[in-house]
Protein backbone atom coordinates (compact mmCIF):
# COMPACT_ATOMS: atom_id res chain seq x y z
CA UNK A 1 0.00 0.00 0.00
CA UNK A 2 2.79 2.44 0.87
CA UNK A 3 4.43 1.91 -2.53
CA UNK A 4 1.14 2.53 -4.35
CA UNK A 5 0.61 5.79 -2.47
CA UNK A 6 4.22 6.81 -3.08
CA UNK A 7 3.87 6.22 -6.84
CA UNK A 8 0.80 8.46 -7.07
CA UNK A 9 1.90 11.24 -4.71
CA UNK A 10 2.71 14.69 -6.06
CA UNK A 11 6.46 15.04 -5.98
CA UNK A 12 7.14 17.04 -9.11
CA UNK A 13 9.29 14.20 -10.47
CA UNK A 14 7.38 13.97 -13.74
CA UNK A 15 8.62 11.54 -16.37
CA UNK A 16 6.88 12.88 -19.49
CA UNK A 17 6.09 16.34 -20.91
CA UNK A 18 3.16 17.99 -19.16
CA UNK A 19 1.25 21.20 -19.81
CA UNK A 20 -0.74 22.58 -16.87
CA UNK A 21 -3.42 25.11 -17.83
CA UNK A 22 -5.10 27.23 -15.20
CA UNK A 23 -7.27 30.32 -15.27
CA UNK A 24 -6.12 33.29 -13.21
CA UNK A 25 -9.65 33.65 -11.79
CA UNK A 26 -10.00 29.98 -10.83
CA UNK A 27 -11.79 30.09 -7.47
CA UNK A 28 -11.96 26.30 -6.99
CA UNK A 29 -8.23 25.66 -7.40
CA UNK A 30 -6.52 29.07 -7.15
CA UNK A 31 -3.23 29.20 -9.08
CA UNK A 32 -1.24 30.46 -6.06
CA UNK A 33 -2.41 27.48 -4.01
CA UNK A 34 -2.32 24.72 -6.62
CA UNK A 35 -0.78 25.28 -10.07
CA UNK A 36 2.02 27.59 -8.98
CA UNK A 37 2.90 25.27 -6.10
CA UNK A 38 3.07 22.25 -8.41
CA UNK A 39 5.17 24.21 -10.91
CA UNK A 40 7.67 24.94 -8.11
CA UNK A 41 7.69 21.24 -7.14
CA UNK A 42 8.57 20.29 -10.72
CA UNK A 43 11.30 22.94 -10.84
CA UNK A 44 12.69 21.83 -7.47
CA UNK A 45 12.75 18.24 -8.78
CA UNK A 46 14.83 19.53 -11.72
CA UNK A 47 12.16 18.54 -14.24
CA UNK A 48 11.23 22.07 -15.42
CA UNK A 49 12.19 21.20 -18.99
CA UNK A 50 9.28 18.73 -19.02
CA UNK A 51 6.66 21.16 -17.74
CA UNK A 52 4.79 24.14 -19.16
CA UNK A 53 2.54 26.05 -16.77
CA UNK A 54 0.07 28.26 -18.65
CA UNK A 55 -2.00 30.96 -16.95
CA UNK A 56 -5.14 31.96 -18.85
CA UNK A 57 -5.93 35.59 -17.99
CA UNK A 58 -9.51 35.91 -16.70
CA UNK A 59 -10.07 32.15 -17.03
CA UNK A 60 -12.13 30.37 -14.39
CA UNK A 61 -12.39 26.73 -13.31
CA UNK A 62 -15.56 26.28 -15.36
CA UNK A 63 -16.91 28.34 -18.23
CA UNK A 64 -20.31 28.84 -16.60
CA UNK A 65 -19.45 32.40 -15.59
CA UNK A 66 -18.57 33.47 -19.15
CA UNK A 67 -22.26 33.53 -20.07
CA UNK A 68 -22.94 35.83 -17.12
CA UNK A 69 -20.21 38.35 -17.96
CA UNK A 70 -18.17 37.71 -21.08
CA UNK A 71 -16.18 40.91 -20.59
CA UNK A 72 -14.86 39.89 -17.16
CA UNK A 73 -14.31 36.18 -17.89
CA UNK A 74 -12.56 34.35 -20.72
CA UNK A 75 -13.54 30.91 -22.07
CA UNK A 76 -10.89 28.25 -21.47
CA UNK A 77 -11.39 25.80 -24.44
CA UNK A 78 -9.39 27.91 -26.94
CA UNK A 79 -6.45 27.81 -24.50
CA UNK A 80 -6.75 24.02 -24.25
CA UNK A 81 -6.62 23.71 -28.05
CA UNK A 82 -3.53 25.96 -28.19
CA UNK A 83 -1.81 23.98 -25.41
CA UNK A 84 -2.47 20.65 -27.14
CA UNK A 85 -1.07 22.08 -30.39
CA UNK A 86 2.06 23.18 -28.48
CA UNK A 87 2.38 19.80 -26.78
CA UNK A 88 2.47 17.80 -30.02
CA UNK A 89 5.81 19.03 -31.45
CA UNK A 90 7.29 19.33 -27.97
CA UNK A 91 6.76 15.62 -27.32
CA UNK A 92 7.77 14.32 -30.77
CA UNK A 93 11.18 12.66 -30.83
CA UNK A 94 13.79 14.70 -32.64
CA UNK A 95 15.45 13.18 -35.65
CA UNK A 96 19.20 13.38 -35.90
CA UNK A 97 21.03 13.67 -39.22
Amino acid sequence: MHRAVERSSLTGRIQRPLISIQGTLDALTPPATFGDVYDRMVTDARRASLHRHVHVPAGTHTDGLVAIDNEAYRPMPPSFVTAIAELEPWTRPTTRS
